[in-house]
């Protein structure tokens, strides 16, 4: 299909159902598996989870047909659009049929590599002077990751020991995102954009939700926890803007809203894919489900944050 398709200009759809009759968590966690490779542009590690029976999809082998096939034709980056069961229209979560919508695309500007991967070892997020900060100290965030850390592993009847902090920053009203790599690779990422809780609860809270309830990905298994790696991104209030110049790659986030479609992309993001502006806000644009010019719309609102970004390898000179 690549080889036929070289040199043209052509739309290739491929469509399916996820599992099929399980229960809503049953579904979840085996859909979760298929939409991780989809994120990761991975086809030949779709084609092997389907052989294990680790996920299902109908129509698994039309869809890696057509990411292969977009490979051929330069596509570098796949973006998960939005994902539901049956259960979420019906209300029955006894026996459900998973769905699940995405979009192949070639980012401009970014190397040619098999799907979205998170920094590399030993890569630092970018700084400005502009870099938000509200005065974490290098104390505050090693108890922060250490409490995400705890969080995760007490899951599993491990116990991290934590010495009890009484900074005042750490009660602060915070939004922030937790994200978790495995050997280089995006593995979980949740988070709250408004301040709506203490700093110290939200990240205790995220961490969960983003090794457990990220529907993208499985549920970490206590197996992979000596390959996991842990970051946080403290926010800054939001600021809309109406002239997107204002945007600085490696500084500033991106939240673009239309039509009740939402998509969210931190800093790090843009520096991982060197990305230039208009490339980041395409690709905001997509995370939200929106086409990718919708930026440049009527109607469109363009939220720019910056953060405090700090992860264990940097903190700790490990994953631990």
């Amino acid at each position: 299909l690549g080889e036929a398709l070289a040199g043209r200009k052509a739309l290739i759809v491929a469509s399916t159902d996820l599992s099929h009759f399980h229960s809503d968590t049953r579904a979840r966690n085996l859909d979760g598996v298929f939409i991780a490779g989809l994120e990761r542009f991975d086809p030949a590690g779709m084609h092997e989870s389907l052989r294990r029976k680790e996920t299902e999809a109908c129509g698994g082998g039309p869809t890696i047909a057509a990411m292969i096939a977009a490979k051929m034709l330069g596509a570098n980056a796949c973006s998960v659009l939005g994902y539901a069961t049956s259960g979420d229209v019906t209300g029955d979560v006894s026996s459900v049929v998973g769905y699940v919508s995405a979009v192949m695309v070639r980012a401009a500007d970014s190397p040619i590599r098999s799907g979205r991967e998170s920094r590399g070892a030993g890569a630092s997020p970018g700084s400005s002077e502009d870099a938000y900060d509200i005065g974490l100290t290098r104390e505050d965030k090693t108890y922060l990751l250490r409490l995400a850390r705890r969080t995760i592993e007490s899951r599993f009847g491990r116990e991290i020991e934590l010495a009890p902090s009484s900074s005042a920053l750490l009660d602060r009203p915070s939004g922030a995102f937790v994200t978790l790599t495995s050997r280089g690779r995006l593995r979980g990422c949740i988070g709250y954009i408004e301040a709506l809780k203490p700093l110290r609860e939200t990240i205790s809270e995220m961490a969960a939700s983003a090794a457990f309830e990220d529907w993208r990905f499985p549920p970490v298994t206590e197996s992979e926890l000596e390959d996991i790696e842990i970051e946080i991104s403290v926010l800054s209030p939001l600021r809309r803007i109406d002239d997107p110049s204002l945007i600085e790659v490696g500084t500033h986030g991106i939240i673009v809203t239309k039509g009740g479609k939402r998509g969210l992309l931190l800093p790090q993001v843009a520096l991982e894919w060197k990305w230039d502006r208009e490339t980041f806000l395409r690709q905001t644009c997509i995370k939200a489900g929106l086409p990718e010019d919708a930026w440049k719309e009527d109607g469109t609102a363009i939220e720019i944050f910056s953060a405090d970004i700090f992860n264990e390898r940097e903190l700790l000179g490990t994953g631990r």
